[in-house]
Order: C-alpha cells, then sequence, then structure tokens
C-alpha cells in the first residue's frame, strides 16, 4: 500500500511516498517451513529441501530463494540487498527513490 503525504516534499519538489511493507502485504502466503532471516528483508524467505527434492529445471536443490511479492532474487548482488534491507524491501525503496527525481 502506498500512501502520499500531503505537504510532505521530496527532494525535487514532489511528493514523497511512504511504502510501508506491513501494510504492503505479500502476494505470496508465508509458510511456515520457510526459514525467515533476522537481519533480512521482511519478504524474503529460504526454503531448505530435504531427500535431494529438486527444483523447477530438474536439478538438485541446495537452497531455494524467495520472496513474499514474487520479486526473488536472480543474482548473488540481488541476494546481498536482500540480506541487507531489514526493514523495507531495496526494490521498493529503489523505485521511491527513483520517482523523487
Amino acid at each position: 500500500m502506498v500512501a502520499v503525504r500531503p505537504g510532505l516534499t521530496g527532494l525535487c519538489g514532489y511528493a514523497t511516498i511512504r511504502v510501508n511493507p506491513r501494510r504492503a502485504g505479500a502476494t505470496i502466503p508465508d509458510n511456515p517451513n520457510w526459514r525467515r532471516h533476522r537481519n533480512a528483508c521482511t519478504y524474503y524467505r529460504e526454503h531448505w529441501p530435504v531427500d535431494g527434492e529438486c527444483g523447477d529445471d530438474g536439478l538438485p536443490l541446495l537452497y531455494q530463494s524467495i520472496c513474499l511479492r514474487e520479486t526473488p532474487p536472480l543474482t548473488t548482488e540481488e541476494q546481498h540487498k536482500c540480506m541487507q534491507a531489514r526493514t523495507v524491501c531495496w526494490r521498493l525503496k529503489e523505485a521511491v527513490l527513483s520517482r523523487e527525481c
């Protein structure tokens, strides 16, 4: 959920957009079998399979990265950003900053 507060201005005179991840809600329902990292994004989860579970490509999984906003990290750099963004999704934050200027 995106809220625009009247009277607040961003860097370029546009209204500041505040995103509350708790109110925005997830698009994928959470699963109790997925691991939530204490210092990672609120939407980031990892699934550690057992008994040689295979992924979508048919190869055995070591672990599976899951994003409850349906934007899982595709590279190690993106995964690193997910592990550093504790309070808000880094993609949402970049989208808001790119709209301000």
